[in-house]
């Protein structure tokens, strides 16, 4: 029987690099992880996890797309201001400076807009890595319950299974000491009636079923 219990209120903390040393970027889509699940559902802790990670997940592609996005625009807008430079300062033309300034606020706007976007690219790395991390360890803290529980149950049906070889071994003496009974008191009429007249009263009177069984078991001595 297993001797080592996990303590159940002991909650489990694991190293920052358990993830990165076992291989593991995103848990949620690791085989192993899948295969963990395979037996038993997912705690709502979890889940809650994988539902944020997947989150981070589309926001990080999102910002990726709209960065591209500003920088290709910012180009086309960098490209005009160059366009307009000599109408500006050689022509004077006011349409063209207007048109400048639009550009120049438009590029400042972006490049705001950028850099928030690219902090907040830094941010999400970290922020998958910890839930990662933390989801791990609810799993794990969540199997080792499970394990203890198993571990108890087993324990429980180690007693039980202990108990019904003892039931079961005074069922098998008390079985044979029937058989020899039976058998011994069968003898005994059978040479005091002889075989005629103990058949015609088995037929009369003796359970067909415990006969049969007694001819069969008891009687061959098998139990």
């Amino acid at each position: 029987m297993l001797k080592r219990l996990f303590r159940k209120e002991k909650k489990i903390h694991l190293g920052k690099n358990i993830l990165k040393k076992n291989g593991i970027t995103l848990l949620f889509v690791d085989e192993r992880w899948k295969k963990l699940y395979d037996k038993f559902a997912k705690t709502q802790d979890i889940i809650n996890f994988e539902n944020e990670i997947s989150s981070l997940l589309k926001e990080q592609s999102r910002l990726k797309l709209e960065l591209k996005q500003l920088n290709a625009c910012k180009k086309e807008y960098m490209d005009k201001i160059v366009s307009l430079t000599s109408q500006v300062f050689d022509n004077d033309s006011d349409n063209a400076r207007e048109d400048m300034d639009y550009c120049r606020k438009e590029i400042r706007r972006m490049n705001l807009r950028g850099a928030e976007i690219e902090r907040r690219l830094e941010e999400i790395p970290g922020i998958i890595d910890g839930d990662n991390l933390e989801m791990l360890e609810c799993a794990v803290n969540y199997t080792y319950e499970k394990m203890n529980g198993y571990i108890k149950r087993m324990g429980e049906l180690e007693g039980l299974v202990d108990e019904a070889r003892v039931k079961l071994r005074k069922y098998v003496e008390e079985m044979q000491i029937i058989s020899d009974d039976y058998s011994l008191i069968y003898s005994n009429m059978h040479d005091l009636l002889g075989s005629e007249e103990l058949d015609r009263l088995d037929r009369l009177y003796l359970l067909q079923k415990n006969k049969d069984e007694t001819d069969d078991s008891y009687a061959g001595g098998d139990i």
